[in-house]
């Protein structure tokens, strides 16, 4: 078996539902951390993150838009998919104009969980890589003082 690549984190849901989210985590090869509230997901992030959050809309502890709002905070923030049973075009819209990932109906399928999930992971881990190539070149730069790459050459001009 290969190593686990990626953890992600599930809010609210219910055993049926946690069975297919944990088969599409494995299909990915990542581990799956499943929570029932808001306050056990902070906890358990306990200042780290994870690449996706997949989050019941309404918890008993509150709703997605404060599990989106803590992402925010973060140097690189999850990509959120919120789960339905009343995924109409209201709630789609503000998930996504909120900066939410996107909008699954819930009873959950297990294709469409696949798709979203693995599009949602894909984009985050590009994203990751993209941020640590940057802070790499940046660290580049400056370790090189102020000069452009082609500064350390004699260049000669003629008019």
């Amino acid at each position: 078996m290969s190593e686990t690549l990626s953890e992600i984190l599930t809010v609210g849901f219910e055993d049926s539902d946690r069975q297919i989210l944990a088969q599409a985590a494995k299909h990915f090869n990542c581990d799956l951390i499943a929570t029932g509230t808001i306050r056990d997901a902070i906890r358990m992030l306990a200042g780290s993150t994870v690449p996706v959050i997949i989050c019941q809309c309404d918890l008993p502890d509150g709703s997605w838009r404060e599990i989106l709002d803590l992402s925010t905070t973060w140097e690189q923030p999850s990509k959120i998919i919120v789960v339905s049973r009343l995924a109409d075009n209201r709630l789609w819209s503000e998930v996504l104009n909120r900066g939410a990932y996107d909008l699954l109906a819930a009873p959950l399928d297990k294709a469409e969980v696949l798709h979203v999930l693995g599009s949602a992971w894909y984009r985050s881990a590009d994203e990751a890589k993209n941020q640590a190539a940057a802070a790499q070149t940046v660290k580049n730069s400056t370790s090189h003082g102020s000069q452009s790459p082609n500064c350390d050459r004699e260049t000669n001009v003629s008019y």
